[in-house]
């Protein structure tokens, strides 16, 4: 299977998405903005247990942070804290419902806890809020093939694959989902086909 790509919020203030920036912060400025870009660089260098604590104590300062109870639900997904990392999520759309990333990762991990009906829902809605972007579509394709609605699931992937060609390179498994959609789509083309075709030489020989 294929690890999960939650979205991690960098955007934090004035500080510079650098671990040794932030960290230089805390100890000058420790405030809600100079924890929570620690904890956002520590997640991208890879450090989740770093980064919890550091997104713990931005959320101590602050509790109505969304960007940081986001990457916080990232950390724990991380961590192995599945039900932790969705009620992270789930506030975090709840803080700041503007922003695509938290209803993306929300939607992630709905659809990861055998969830797609409701992951659905949240990936629209990360598809509202993040207009062209075509990771947000191969998720919503993959979250419609699940739910077997395979003409939906297929467009989706279109739509993608039009917005960023490149887009299924590092998904393996979305892509070998597209490829079977484009070739159930193409086999149920050539038999409407031969159906219009036979029709056509019944009416021709009556």
């Amino acid at each position: 299977a294929e690890a999960m790509d939650l979205d991690v919020e960098l955007s934090t203030g004035r500080f510079e998405p650098a671990s040794e920036a932030f960290a230089a912060a805390t100890r000058l400025q420790p405030s809600a903005a100079a924890w929570s870009g620690a904890g956002a660089a520590r997640l991208a260098a890879g450090a989740a247990a770093e980064a919890l604590t550091a997104l713990d104590e931005a959320l101590r300062h602050n509790s109505t942070l969304s960007d940081a109870q986001s990457n916080r639900g990232v950390a724990l997904w991380r961590l192995g804290d599945r039900a932790g990392a969705l009620a992270a999520f789930t506030l975090a759309v709840r803080l700041d419902g503007n922003r695509a990333g938290p209803h993306r990762n929300r939607g992630l991990a709905l659809m990861a806890l055998g969830r797609p009906a409701e992951a659905l829902n949240a990936l629209n809605s990360a598809r509202r809020r993040a207009l062209g972007d075509a990771a947000v579509v191969v998720d919503t394709a993959e979250v419609l093939d699940t739910l077997k609605r395979k003409r939906a699931a297929y467009e989706a992937f279109r739509e993608a694959l039009e917005l960023s060609p490149c887009c299924l390179d590092d998904r393996p498994s979305a892509r070998q989902k597209c490829l079977a959609l484009e070739a159930a789509a193409l086999r149920d083309e050539l038999g409407l086909r031969r159906r219009a075709s036979a029709l056509g030489a019944a009416y021709a020989a009556g």
